[in-house]
């Protein structure tokens, strides 16, 4: 493979009032094959639907690594952290940019469980029908949202954009079913409590802090996080932090002194017992190993 370094796709996000766009990453294409810093970047406040049409690529989610090949969809939700390595000079992807908090709103029994299940398991490959049912849906919303002169534009296209999420959401529902809740009440305040969690991750570790945030208490939103998603409300915000912590220590320009204070721990021993709890080993460890 063409060895490369990550791509900043920050300079292709539509504006936040923008309810989707695509564009076509291109290997060949000059202006996509810019190389730039080798970091982790955070992901700002849309969803991604990434789908490989031609060629390769290698790349890492929240430090988790992944090989992506034709015809497979990828999903990415915001906050997550990116870095791209390795791609081919073949490589074509598809990319449809989304404000996510227009898919809050859907009634969708299984949408909390299944946020959870495509968090773990972003990728997957498409038979040939799906990935030409998607991109057909895509390619449909985008003529629709540049006709600027149809009056109900905005209409269908949030309709159209809703139906591409259902077709999406029986994909993954197929190979695994899940089941879920049909209270949408719980669905609110699971969506809220990530939302706060994802911006205040560094401020506290305390179900506490993000219970009286939301008007509520600790007791009632541990209940209804576990009742949504199926993982307790401090499993949450354990994972947000360390996988947060892992993309901190891969900085070189971050101490340990320093990613424990901005964590909010006592001491940097604190922060190593935390961090050795959930990964096995120490901070220093894997900030040094490869």
């Amino acid at each position: 493979m063409n060895k490369k370094r990550g791509i900043n796709i920050n300079k292709y996000i539509p504006d936040k009032d923008e309810l989707f766009d695509t564009l076509i990453y291109d290997s060949k294409v000059k202006v996509l094959n810019e190389a730039i810093t080798s970091d982790y970047q955070k992901i700002p406040q849309f969803g991604a639907v990434a789908l490989c049409t031609e060629g390769s690529a290698e790349f890492s989610i929240d430090t988790r690594s992944y090989f992506m090949k034709k015809n497979d969809m990828c999903i990415f939700f915001p906050h997550m952290a990116l870095k791209a390595s390795d791609r081919s000079k073949d490589l074509k992807v598809y990319i449809g940019l989304v404000n996510v908090d227009f898919f809050k709103n859907l009634l969708m029994p299984s949408s909390v469980p299944l946020y959870a299940y495509i968090r773990e398991n972003p990728c997957m490959n498409l038979s040939d029908e799906e990935l030409s049912t998607i991109m057909s849906m895509g390619e449909l919303v985008k003529k629709e949202k540049e006709r600027e002169d149809y009056i109900f534009r905005k209409e269908v296209v949030e309709k159209l954009l809703e139906a591409t999420y259902y077709e999406i959401a029986a994909i993954y529902l197929k190979r695994n079913p899940i089941k879920g809740t049909d209270d949408s009440h719980c669905r609110t305040i699971f969506y809220k409590f990530i939302t706060i969690l994802e911006n205040d991750y560094m401020e506290s570790r305390m179900v506490s802090y993000y219970a009286e945030k939301m008007c509520m208490t600790p007791k009632y939103l541990s209940a209804v996080v576990k009742k949504a998603s199926g993982k307790s409300a401090n499993a949450w915000i354990d994972e947000t932090i360390i996988v947060n912590s892992k993309i901190l220590l891969k900085r070189k320009d971050l101490t340990v002194q320093q990613i424990s204070d901005m964590m909010h721990f006592p001491n940097p021993s604190s922060f190593g017992q935390y961090f050795k709890r959930y990964v096995g080993i120490t901070p220093h460890k894997y900030k040094n190993k490869e």
